[in-house]
């Protein structure tokens, strides 16, 4: 199972910047609703085949991203866009929820240690109850697939919450000694935004 993040990671959305800064904007959620539904965003060099690679062996791919859960059909129509072979049964897309954030499940998040918004959704992924996974099943082969427990073996992101229980402190600090860059984790820079500082040489 690998984990993704989707933007700037899959997606690049320099363009939207690029109006946004044309018009003097910021992140406005609106416009990023817009610009997601309007499916204009390229990809990432690489990023499909890499993803249609990992189908082709067998593997399964989880789109983990803090873009808002409305919008997962939108991400899986330009995923498709753009060359990927879409079979829910082996791709999962996981938007954010008011229940994967500390303000609106703060129990789960002080019982199961949560970092960031994406921990929740792994967790459910990899004990086979991430529901998201197979909403849009319409014969349960996807809810067959999904509905067990799962091992993440790689992440790729381009922001230090897309590492599993981590924040940028704890990458200013000392960092995640469980996850070995370059075998367990790849980093995409990302020159548009996002939050990544780790230990300096």
């Amino acid at each position: 199972m690998v984990s993704l993040d989707a933007d700037e990671a899959i997606f690049d959305n320099s363009l939207d910047q690029l109006e946004n800064e044309y018009l003097g904007l910021g992140y406005v959620a609106e416009r990023w609703a817009a610009w997601e539904t309007r499916g204009a965003a390229k990809e990432v060099p690489g990023a499909i085949d890499f993803i249609n690679h990992v189908l082709d062996s067998g593997g399964k791919i989880a789109v983990i991203t803090n873009g808002d859960a409305a919008l997962e059909e939108a991400a899986r129509g330009n995923l498709v866009r753009l060359g990927m072979r879409d079979d829910r049964r082996r791709v999962c897309i996981l938007g954010r929820r008011v229940l994967d954030t500390q303000t609106g499940n703060p129990d789960e998040w002080q019982r199961y240690g949560y970092k960031n918004d994406k921990d929740r959704r792994r967790r459910l992924i990899s004990e086979g109850n991430a529901v998201g996974c197979w909403s849009k099943d319409l014969d349960g082969s996807a809810r067959a697939s999904w509905n067990r427990p799962h091992q993440f073996v790689l992440g790729i992101g381009d922001n230090v919450l897309d590492l599993p229980k981590t924040t940028q402190a704890d990458a200013r600090s000392n960092g995640t000694p469980t996850l070995v860059f370059g075998k367990d984790y790849f980093l995409i820079p990302n020159p548009l935004y996002g939050s990544w500082q780790g230990n300096a040489p």
